[in-house]
């Protein structure tokens, strides 16, 4: 493979976080990216002169501590606040909505109330899945115990959801 150990297709954050543990664990990489820039989604851009702005900075927030500190992305200027930003979309004449946690301004009490609740489901889906994003998949088609194990684990994080929610 030319004197890689991996070869990395896409230089946007996930393929950039890809290719630092990679090479933290000593593999040559080479990563490989069609745009001009580094980081895909989590390159800052101009949105109107004067003002930029990263596509994910509301997001930001969820990157996880362990991975911050692992690749010392402090240490390269790296700084986060530490609580979600509220989201809000501007309207030409005004009536502009925003979106804070579960809480939606700008909008009818009905919609505010469906995206409340809306807003809680999913909440309560991401807290049941949110461990299973920093743990290494288990390998499909196999019958090693680690790897059922780890599948048996999933599937009760899944099922302790309870019956109509599990299934949604």
């Amino acid at each position: 493979m030319s004197g890689y150990d991996a070869i990395i297709v896409g230089g946007g954050h996930n393929g950039l976080v890809c290719a630092a543990y990679l090479a933290k664990a000593g593999k040559r990489v080479l990563l490989l990216e069609a745009s001009a820039r580094l980081g895909g989604a989590a390159i800052t851009r101009p949105f109107a002169p004067g003002f930029q702005v990263s596509a994910c900075a509301h997001r930001v927030h969820m990157l996880p501590k362990s991975l911050v500190a692992e690749l010392g992305l402090s240490k390269h200027g790296l700084s986060l606040v530490d609580q979600p930003v509220p989201t809000t979309a501007l309207g030409e004449d005004g009536a502009h909505i925003t979106l804070a946690g579960a809480e939606a301004s700008g909008v009818v009490a009905e919609d505010a109330a469906a995206y409340k609740a809306f807003f809680e489901r999913w909440a309560k889906f991401a807290a049941h899945l949110r461990p299973m994003l920093q743990m290494v998949p288990p390998r499909l088609g196999t019958a090693a115990l680690p790897d059922l194990a780890k599948l048996a684990r999933m599937g009760l994080q899944i099922r302790s959801l309870g019956r109509t929610e599990m299934r949604e």
